[in-house]
């Protein structure tokens, strides 16, 4: 065996020596079989008797057997070297009566359970670093297009389409659209875990879209078999390999034979519900070592999903040394479409990877793994010739993949596939697009309020034809109700493409309610407006210009910068009342001003991001999010009123719980030092629609509390199918439970109404902090949320503390 040093973390070696002997003679006795029993590790005595045997398996005891002597069992001292010396004795002539008795667990649970034991060994995570070449092709189609598809009359002139038309593995036809390739040396080293990825050759060849993309994001994710719980579209896949796996899964053992040099069992699995997130399929199990030679697994077919019809997975592993067994070969097929009888167009994404020239627990210097981005382009990574890239693919392209390029060419010269690609877009951001410019938002054209009445609103902005790093955008409305105009403006640059810079100047002359969370529709939106709980009686007119850029230190910390000038004005029944001491009374400010200067930090551990030219989505962590604001009011600046100082701390996280569901929680808390008037205080987020909001308090009123104290908390709970997959009938309509808990409890100082007095809707939390709890039915119809929500404290006489709310969510 050899010892790996510091190259296994999980487990350590396990290390006997010693001399095996006669009792009566003391005479050391030769070819005496030692071995690590229930494991084929063995050994045999030299002519001295001496022996000596290692493992990093677990192993609890020493099994010695000769012919003629009777078996040694013997307990041993796991992850250390020991010193055995063993006398044996003379087997007795004597025959004892045998008894046959059945087993007292099956054979594949008896195998499964070494595989369990085994884990930690071989599992790749176990070591120290390695490092390897990896080529990862990823090929999107268009399915489910149908015999009568080619005799559609644009696709009829196109005879390089019909071309191209190929079957997937169920014999449908097929359309591809996108090839991508890349060759990349791949990097990670343990303790802590830090991975690099070095990309010596990429190319795309198709239709680049982002919101695709996001779609088919997760074929790129490292599925480790081993782990307990594989994540895969924001869910919790369990795996056969799971601690508790035979909770969920049946195991039989159905074959053995060589592969290669090496004995192996196949163990095939299946779930015990099929409405669970699990998989069927089998795994080939090497009889020494217990690992996972190769394995082959769909998820099951009454899996709670929505839109994904299959999902295939194809791991083969190889032994490069001893006791490692890396990861050699993968296939990913990825099966998209509405439902399962659908007509409608959809995706097949199949990714094949291969990876070879494994180095083994070298590690690097840390400065090595320390970069800003955890994937580096080489300088002529995207410029590799026809020859570099047929000297690079560990395989060799097939003629359709060689053909996608001309193919996709000669659709965007179509108009019949031009205007395809424009409603997508447009259904997707809500803008149509018209050559460097785009025109929306489909969301916002029309609108209603107590001041405006009905609002008329356009939006426009340049597209990615204009440029990719510069963005002008604006938005006129009109209300009709006060016959007034509002607009706004944003301009955005991206100073350093390479890593993130993006700089923002914005200018506002509209209604904002004040009170009403960064991330719900907002005040011009349809659904805002037309499903109110309550009337918007108390807006703002926001006059406010300013600018912050955001940048990119590492992958995976962000800070912001930047400066604020606002002027506010109330609408409605809001007013603003200053205190008078000389006459004791109060005088009406028609506005008031601030002028603010931001900062902001934000870190993700290992946080990856699917970008397009400006905008991103995060592809989630790990590890919580956190972020820390400070905002410095500034008095003097063009009018501006009040010194202060505010700092919020922010904490959230997404995890996983395996058969469990998903969790999201988090907590905030923040402090504002100094003086100044309400509206620039902690105004809580509520919500005065039935559209669900996420961020903020369902059933509470905007401006309802305010605070320069305080501290909140939240949980939700995404159970997926736990309950109703196992109601008979219920089950068929793949609904998933959902529950949500948010606290909020704050202070407000006396100090602040010396400059503008706190208006009377404005509550006092007291002793009782704010509580509001919901339970929800997810994926009705399998666009719908639907929450009842129970506010708990602080119940409004005359008004019933429950209420209904619903969002669209479109979810895996």
């Amino acid at each position: 065996m050899i010892a790996f040093g510091l190259g296994v973390l999980s487990a350590q070696k396990t290390a006997v020596f010693g001399v095996v002997t006669e009792q009566a003679s003391k005479s050391p006795i030769p070819f005496v079989k030692v071995s690590f029993y229930g494991t084929k590790i063995s050994t045999i005595t030299d002519s001295l008797g001496r022996y000596k045997l290692e493992t990093y398996y677990p192993v609890d005891s020493l099994q010695i057997y000769s012919l003629g002597y009777k078996v040694v069992r013997i307990k041993l001292k796991q992850e250390v070297q020991q010193e055995l010396n063993v006398a044996l004795r003379p087997t007795s002539r004597e025959v004892k009566e045998i008894v046959v008795l059945p087993p007292d667990e099956f054979p594949s649970t008896k195998l499964h359970k070494k595989i369990i034991a085994h884990k930690p060994v071989n599992n790749k995570e176990k070591l120290q670093a390695y490092q390897y070449e990896a080529y990862n092709k990823f090929q999107v189609d268009i399915n489910n297009i149908g015999s009568e598809f080619s005799s559609l009359g644009p696709v009829k002139r196109l005879n390089v389409v019909l071309d191209y038309l190929d079957t997937s593995t169920n014999q449908t036809l097929v359309l591809p659209a996108v090839l991508a390739e890349s060759v990349s040396e791949f990097y990670f080293a343990n303790r802590p875990k830090r991975k690099r990825e070095v990309v010596k050759a990429s190319r795309i060849t198709g239709v680049e879209n982002l919101q695709a993309a996001q779609f088919l994001g997760d074929m790129y994710i490292d599925i480790n078999i081993y782990e307990n719980v594989i994540d895969l579209f924001g869910k919790s896949f369990i795996s056969p390999l799971a601690n508790y796996a035979r909770s969920m899964y049946r195991f039989y053992l159905d074959d053995s034979t060589y592969i290669g040099n090496k004995f192996c069992y196949k163990l095939r699995f299946e779930p015990k519900n099929a409405s669970n997130l699990t998989f069927y399929g089998e795994m080939w199990v090497h009889d020494t070592t217990y690992a996972i030679q190769s394995i082959k697994a769909n998820i099951s077919e009454g899996a709670n999903l929505n839109y994904i019809q299959d999902l295939y997975v194809e791991q083969e592993f190889e032994q490069v040394e001893e006791e490692v067994w890396m990861l050699k070969k993968e296939i990913l097929l990825l099966d998209i479409r509405l439902t399962e009888k659908t007509k409608i167009y959809g995706f097949l994404g199949k990714k094949t990877s291969s990876r070879k020239h494994f180095i083994i627990n070298e590690l690097k210097p840390d400065d090595f793994y320390n970069t800003s981005t955890a994937v580096e382009f080489l300088e002529n990574s995207k410029t590799q010739d026809l020859d570099a890239w047929d000297s690079l693919r560990h395989e060799k392209l097939n003629k359709t993949e060689n053909g996608i390029s001309e193919m996709i060419d000669t659709l965007n010269k179509t108009k019949y596939f031009k205007s395809l690609r424009t409603l997508t877009y447009f259904a997707s951001t809500g803008y149509y697009p018209m050559g460097k410019i785009e025109l929306g938002n489909a969301t916002s054209l029309i609108s209603r309020n107590p001041v405006e009445d009905t609002r008329l609103s356009l939006a426009i902005r340049t597209s990615n034809a204009f440029s990719k790093r510069l963005e002008l955008g604006g938005k006129i409305g009109y209300g009709i109700g006060d016959d007034r105009f509002k607009y706004s403006s944003l301009i955005r640059f991206n100073i350093t493409p390479k890593k993130r810079g993006m700089l923002s100047t914005y200018f506002t002359y509209d209604l904002e309610q004040i009170g009403q969370s960064p991330t719900a529709a907002q005040l011009g939106n349809t659904f805002a407006t037309v499903l109110n709980t309550a009337p918007f009686d108390k807006l703002t007119f926001v006059k406010k210009i300013g600018f912050n850029l955001e940048k990119d230190i590492r992958k995976d910390l962000i800070i912001l910068g930047g400066f604020d000038w606002k002027d506010y004005t109330p609408l409605g029944i809001s007013t603003y009342l200053s205190p008078n001491l000389s006459v004791g009374g109060f005088d009406t400010l028609r506005n008031l001003t601030t002028a603010e200067i931001i900062t902001r930090i934000r870190w993700t551990k290992d946080e990856e991001f699917l970008s397009g030219q400006f905008d991103r989505t995060s592809v989630g962590s790990a590890f919580p999010i956190l972020s820390l604001q400070c905002v410095i009011g500034v008095k003097g600046i063009a009018g501006s009123m009040y010194n202060y100082q505010k700092l919020e701390f922010q904490l959230e996280h997404y995890t996983q719980l395996g058969a469990l569901g998903r969790l999201r929680y988090g907590t905030s808390m923040g402090c504002v030092f100094g003086s100044t008037a309400f509206p620039f205080l902690k105004v809580h987020e509520g919500n005065q629609s039935y559209w669900l909001l996420l961020t903020a308090y369902n059933k509470m009123n905007f401006l309802e509390f305010i605070s320069d104290k305080y501290a909140s908390a939240f949980v939700e709970n995404h159970w997926e199918g736990l309950f109703f997959n196992k109601i008979p009938g219920i089950n068929k309509l793949n609904l998933r439970f959902v529950s949500t808990a948010r606290v909020l409890y704050g202070a407000l100082s006396s100090r602040h109404a010396d400059n503008v007095i706190i208006p009377d809707y404005v509550k006092s939390f007291g002793q009782v902090p704010y509580v509001e709890c919901s339970a929800g039915l997810e994926n009705v119809f399998k666009v719908l949320r639907v929450d009842f929500v129970w506010r708990a404290t602080h119940n409004v006489p005359g008004t019933s503390p429950f209420g209904v709310r619903g969002r669209i969510s479109f979810n895996f």
